[in-house]
């Protein structure tokens, strides 16, 4: 009896071992997911850097995140070696308490991955003109010392600005927000033009402080937009938007005017709750 069963238990075990290896190698394939390679820089300088000319060779082997701390970027900045021209940046970057001594330019790119400023200072003029972000973008408790450019960027994903400081004139026209632009505790120190702009889920500028004139004129508004306790040292103008949702001034300080000269408020009218201020808008 053992005799006859001894090469079926063979066969049986043999079996397994190739239906083991099978389905390993199929996990493999189908089932484990690649978790991607950081590449990180600290306390380093660069000159006159295209930031995805550091991936090498590097952009064929998987998912990849860049990150640098604590660096300091001399000269001219670039994503990309090819200027005037659209190109895609397809790894997600990230920099913490990083300065930027020169210009930085993001002109023209698709950025396939997240994009995360902290804590950065941006000494000369910061361009991010004709760029699509379909990953989430941040600039958080950044300081622009200089010019800030985002016109006809298309952000797909949330964008935050949040606890910001902007010193020179911010230019955001024609730009496109597919979700809620976050501007929280943000300072425009200079004019700041929102102007033809599209926000599809709305914006938050709760406590955030303009010193400038705020410009939102023919921009359209598709969701609730909140302007909780800001301030307002020069005008903010709302000329000939269009509102889909409500938009909400609380608690909000006025020392120059309101302007919504050709507005058209489709959900609700404007709501004006509780201002304070020098001159108090009236008629809402």
């Amino acid at each position: 009896m053992s005799f006859q069963l001894k090469p079926f238990l063979w066969f049986v075990l043999g079996l397994a071992f190739v239906w083991s290896c099978a389905g390993n190698s199929a996990s493999n394939k189908k089932g484990e997911k690649y978790n991607g390679e950081k590449i990180r820089y600290a306390d380093k300088s660069f000159d006159n850097q295209n930031v995805i000319g550091l991936l090498d060779q590097k952009l064929n082997h998987g998912d990849i995140e860049l990150e640098f701390e604590n660096c300091t970027f001399n000269g001219s900045t670039s994503f990309l070696s090819l200027r005037g021209a659209y190109g895609a940046f397809p790894v997600s970057c990230t920099f913490i308490n990083c300065i930027f001594e020169g210009d930085l330019n993001g002109n023209m790119v698709q950025f396939s991955g997240s994009l995360n400023f902290t804590k950065c200072r941006f000494k000369k003029n910061l361009s991010f003109q004709n760029s699509t972000f379909t990953g989430p973008a941040a600039f958080r408790d950044c300081t622009f010392d200089q010019e800030a450019k985002y016109q006809n960027a298309i952000f797909l994903r949330e964008a935050t600005w949040m606890g910001s400081h902007f010193y020179g004139t911010t230019y955001f026209q024609s730009s496109r927000f597919f979700e809620k632009a976050q501007f929280m505790n943000v300072v425009f120190h200079a004019n700041t033009d929102f102007t033809i702009c599209r926000f599809s889920e709305g914006a938050i500028f709760d406590f955030s402080r303009s010193e400038g004139n705020l410009d939102f004129s023919e921009s359209r508004i598709e969701g609730k937009t909140s302007f909780r306790k800001a301030i307002f040292v020069k005008r903010i103008v709302l000329k000939n938007i269009r509102s889909f949702a409500p938009i909400k001034f609380l608690e909000s300080n006025f020392s120059d005017s309101l302007v919504t000269t050709g507005a058209k408020f489709f959900a609700e009218r404007l709501e004006v709750e509780k201002p304070v201020g020098s001159l108090l808008p009236t008629g809402f």
